[in-house]
């Protein structure tokens, strides 16, 4: 999978989707009857910003009734960083 950023879009963010993530959006759009990929994360930008829980899941429920989290994968998460502990 690969989303790029490219150097240079000045106030805007360009990027460059291939691979396996260009895939999913492709069959996110067809799937789902979007008008084109950039209104699939239009969609995915607007849901998002509705999350309001603490631990920053989104829950479906699956065929059985069950409610299931999804929450982003730790390698896409900024790392925290170590406070000092010595007051220096």
């Amino acid at each position: 999978m690969a989303i790029n950023r490219i150097d240079g879009a000045g106030d805007g963010l360009d990027v460059a989707i291939t691979n396996g993530d260009l895939q999913a959006l492709r069959q996110i759009f067809e799937e789902w009857g979007f008008k084109d990929e950039e209104s699939v994360l239009r969609y995915a930008l607007a849901v998002m910003t509705k999350v309001t829980n603490s631990n920053k899941a989104l829950f479906y429920e699956n065929e059985q009734g069950e409610k299931i989290g999804l929450f982003p994968a730790e390698s896409v998460k900024k790392q925290a960083v170590p406070s000092d502990t010595d007051g220096t």
